[in-house]
C-alpha cells in the first residue's frame, strides 16, 4: 500500500491513475513560476541606470546584473540601458525612460517569451523570428499592445502616453481598444493616447531619426493641452480599470474550481474510479484552457492599467514642475483627475499582486501534480 498526497493507493491501481494524469498534463503543458530564475541581464550600461525589484530594493545598473520578473528599469539624462531577455530578445533603452518586465514573464501560458510595459521614452529590439503558430514577446504601453514575430524596431512613448513604432526588419502588430494595423518592415506610423492609429508611411531611415526631438514636442504640446487631457486621461484610466477588474474577478473565480477539481482528481484516483477520473480529467483541461485564456487578457488589461499608472506618476511630477504655468481656473481641472488615478493607483496595486499571486499558486498546483504523477512513490 503506498499514500499518494496522504491518500491511500493500492500499487495494483496506481497504473490507471498516473497514466491518467500524464496524459492531462501532456495536453495541457504547466509553465514553471519560479520566481527566483531570471527572464534576463544587463549587458552593458552608460549613464544612471537604475534597476528596481519587485519588492522595492534598488540596484545600480550593472553588467551581468540578473533581472527578474517585476523588475523595473530606469535611465537618467544622456543614460542608455541594453539588456537580454527570454531567447533571442535584445533591446536598449534610451534615456529618460522606464521600463517594466511583467510579473508573469517566465510564467507564460505559451511559450515562455517575454512581456514587457514601457512606461516612457525609447527603446530598441531585436527579437528572433517565432513560429507562425506561437505567440512571440509582446512590448505593452498604457496606448497599444505591440505584438512581434521576430523583427527589429524601435518604439518610443512620449508623456501624453502617445507612441511611434518605426520597423527596420519583420513585422509588428499594432493592437490598441480601438484599431489593429500590421506594420510590415521599412515603415512608421504613429498611436495617439487614445489609442488612434495614424496613417502608416516610409519609415525615416535609423540614422536620421530624432525620437528625443519627437518627445521634445509631444511634451511642449502636453503642457499646452494637460488643463482638457488630465480629465479625458482619468475616464481612459477608469475605463482601463473596469476592464482588469472584470478579469481579476473571472481568475479568481476559475482558480478556485480547479483546485477543487484537482482535489476531487486526486481522491477519485485513491479511490480507483475510473469513469469518474475520466470524467474531471476532461473537466479539468476544459477548466485549464478556460484559465489560460482568462489570464493573457487579464495580463494585457493588468499591463495596460500598470503602464498608464507607472505614467501618471510621471504626470503629477511634471504638473508640479510647472505648475506655475497654469491658471487657477487650469490647476482646479487638473488636481482632481490626477488625485482621483493617485488613489485607484493605490487600490490596484494589492488586488493586482493578489491576482497574479493566485495565478501562480493555480499553476505551481497544477504543476506538483504533474510531478506527482511522474513520480509515484511506491514500496
Amino acid at each position: 500500500m503506498v499514500k499518494f498526497n496522504n491518500l491511500p493507493l493500492k500499487c495494483g491501481d496506481r497504473f490507471f491513475f498516473f497514466l491518467s494524469l500524464v496524459l492531462l498534463m501532456i495536453c495541457f503543458a504547466i509553465p514553471s513560476f519560479g520566481e527566483e530564475t531570471p527572464a534576463g541581464n544587463l549587458t552593458k550600461v552608460e549613464g544612471t541606470v537604475t534597476v528596481i525589484r519587485n519588492d522595492g530594493r534598488e540596484h545600480k545598473g550593472e553588467i551581468n546584473l540578473s533581472l527578474f520578473s517585476g523588475d523595473q528599469i530606469l535611465t537618467g539624462r544622456e543614460s542608455a540601458a541594453w539588456f537580454l531577455l527570454g531567447a533571442g530578445g535584445e533591446f536598449r533603452l534610451g534615456e529618460d525612460a522606464q521600463i517594466t518586465i511583467d510579473e508573469l514573464t517566465g510564467a507564460d501560458m505559451d511559450d515562455g517569451q517575454p512581456v514587457l510595459r514601457l512606461v516612457l521614452g525609447y527603446l530598441w529590439s531585436r527579437i528572433k523570428r517565432v513560429k507562425a503558430a506561437l505567440r512571440g514577446p509582446e512590448i505593452q504601453t498604457s496606448t497599444a499592445v505591440i505584438g512581434i514575430r521576430g523583427t527589429e524596431f524601435d518604439t518610443v512613448v512620449s508623456l501624453d502616453g502617445s507612441l511611434a513604432v518605426a520597423v527596420d526588419d519583420g513585422k509588428v502588430e499594432l493592437d490598441t481598444e480601438i484599431d489593429k494595423v500590421d506594420l510590415a518592415s521599412g515603415k512608421m506610423t504613429q498611436v495617439e493616447y487614445d489609442g488612434r492609429v495614424g496613417p502608416t508611411e516610409e519609415a525615416v531611415p535609423a540614422r536620421n531619426r530624432d525620437w528625443e526631438a519627437w518627445r521634445k514636442s509631444k511634451t511642449e504640446r502636453f503642457l499646452k493641452n494637460l488643463p482638457t487631457a488630465a480629465p479625458r486621461f482619468q475616464r481612459h484610466f477608469e475605463n482601463a480599470v473596469q476592464r482588469a477588474e472584470k478579469f481579476t474577478s473571472r481568475i479568481n473565480q476559475n482558480a478556485k474550481k480547479i483546485q477543487i477539481l484537482v482535489d476531487e482528481l486526486r481522491r477519485a484516483g485513491a479511490e480507483n474510479n475510473r469513469e469518474r477520473v475520466t470524467r474531471l480529467r476532461e473537466q479539468l483541461q476544459k477548466d485549464i484552457q478556460q484559465f489560460k485564456d482568462t489570464v493573457g487578457r487579464f495580463r494585457r488589461a493588468m499591463n495596460r492599467v500598470r503602464a498608464m499608472g507607472q505614467l501618471s506618476h510621471r504626470v503629477e511630477g511634471f504638473f508640479e514642475k510647472n505648475r506655475d504655468k497654469y491658471s487657477n481656473q487650469d490647476i482646479a481641472m487638473i488636481r482632481p483627475s490626477l488625485m482621483a488615478i493617485a488613489d485607484k493607483r493605490a487600490q490596484l496595486k494589492d488586488i493586482f499582486k493578489a491576482t497574479v499571486s493566485n495565478i501562480k499558486k493555480t499553476f505551481r498546483e497544477l504543476k506538483a501534480l504533474k510531478q506527482e504523477s511522474r513520480s509515484p512513490r511506491g514500496q
